[in-house]
């Protein structure tokens, strides 16, 4: 069981590379070839492909089992970043860059099913805070690295890159994992999952927590790198290294915090702390108004803290609740990422329509006053599965 959670983790590592990349340059490279407004369009297209997807789904992993999904989606993930390092037609990229954006949040499902098959029930905190870490240790080498692939206006190595790292996961994938026996995954109607959020608050404000950090990570994603490289003029390689620092707090802080939500149960306090950090991260960006290296660095910090501190919370706690039979479960959990994605191109996209690009920044730190609100309201986590 170790070495098999060990091969999930290694394939994280290569998941993780792959897509730290091209994420944060994602939205300047689309940037080539479209307006900003049509960039956030493009993000939320993809978001709604990968909730339909995700609708799909159960009855495919049923068929097809996991092992052999992950190794479809994946191909199709190669092929879009093929496309998008050679070719140079708007249309083609876009429809390339949505398949891309709908591929990770299902990839990262695949990976879910395998590591709770694995786990030790007693150890879920622990075990997905050190899965997190493992996600998240290869984003500042990747954001940075990224920003020093880039070569002007050209992208084409960093997204040949992310394409051989996504060629040696389907590898890993394909030759440890072809023997996996799938559980027989259960079904859970939309109207069922909906009855359950209404009746059980800890579930409700577990779901509604996640879905405003992945919304936080939607605008990191796509409007940051956008006003630090071309609102505030910083060159790629600074804006790469500010961004780079920032993650290192998923590294310092995720298994720690795994442990702690462990022996303690003490996912309300982490969530309580991680939302502040938050609120006060994107409340801090409007007044930074100069391209400073080290004001950047800090505020992003910060922010990304606080992120960091939300995500193994709200993981430790939702996990402890599931178990591999859950499939249906793990999918509305992971649809958070792209519905939020939507939400987040939205609101930005209105919110630009009216406002100073910098003053949205507001927008997004009154919107965390309802993650307090969520993990408040939150009793300790359910009792572990016998």
């Amino acid at each position: 069981m170790k070495r098999h959670i060990s091969l999930v983790y290694i394939a994280a590592i290569l998941l993780s590379f792959h897509y730290f990349l091209v994420t944060y340059i994602n939205s300047s490279f689309l940037k080539t070839f479209f307006s900003e407004d049509v960039v956030s369009i493009l993000y939320a297209a993809g978001s709604l492909i990968t909730i339909i997807l995700f609708l799909l789904i159960n009855p495919l992993l049923r068929k097809l089992g996991n092992t052999k999904l992950m190794l479809l989606i994946g191909a199709f993930e190669l092929l879009s970043l093929i496309g998008m390092a050679f070719l140079k037609v708007p249309f083609l990229i876009a429809i390339l860059f949505m398949v891309q954006q709908a591929s990770f949040p299902l990839l990262l499902l695949n990976l879910d099913i395998f590591l709770e098959h694995w786990s030790d029930r007693k150890e879920i905190g622990s075990l997905r805070g050190l899965y997190l870490m493992v996600l998240n240790t290869c984003a500042p080498l990747s954001a940075l690295a990224s920003g020093y692939l880039v070569s002007g206006n050209n992208f084409t190595v960093p997204y040949a890159l992310s394409g051989a790292f996504m060629l040696s996961l389907l590898l890993l994938v394909g030759i440890f994992f072809k023997h996996y026996k799938d559980t027989a995954y259960e079904s859970v109607k939309v109207k069922v999952l909906a009855h359950d959020l209404s009746l059980n608050k800890n579930l409700r404000s577990i779901f509604m927590s996640n879905l405003l950090l992945q919304f936080v990570y939607s605008w990191l994603i796509i409007y940051i790198p956008l006003y630090l490289t071309i609102h505030l003029g910083m060159s790629w390689e600074k804006a790469s290294g500010v961004i780079a620092i920032s993650l290192i707090s998923f590294i310092i802080f995720q298994i720690p915090l795994g442990k702690i939500a462990d022996a303690w149960n003490a996912e309300k306090p982490i969530l309580l702390i991680g939302f502040l950090l938050l609120i006060f991260g994107f409340g801090a960006m409007p007044f930074a108004i100069l391209p400073s290296f080290i004001i950047w660095a800090i505020i992003l910090f910060v922010t990304r803290t606080g992120a960091s501190l939300v995500e193994v919370a709200s993981e430790s706690y939702f996990f402890k609740q599931i178990t591999d039979r859950n499939s249906q479960v793990m999918e509305w959990w992971r649809i958070n990422m792209p519905l939020a994605s939507i939400f987040g191109a939205v609101v930005g996209t209105i919110a630009h329509l009216y406002i100073p690009f910098r003053y949205t920044f507001f927008i997004m730190s009154a919107i965390l006053l309802l993650g307090i609100y969520f993990a408040r309201s939150l009793t300790k986590a359910l009792p572990l599965s016998s």
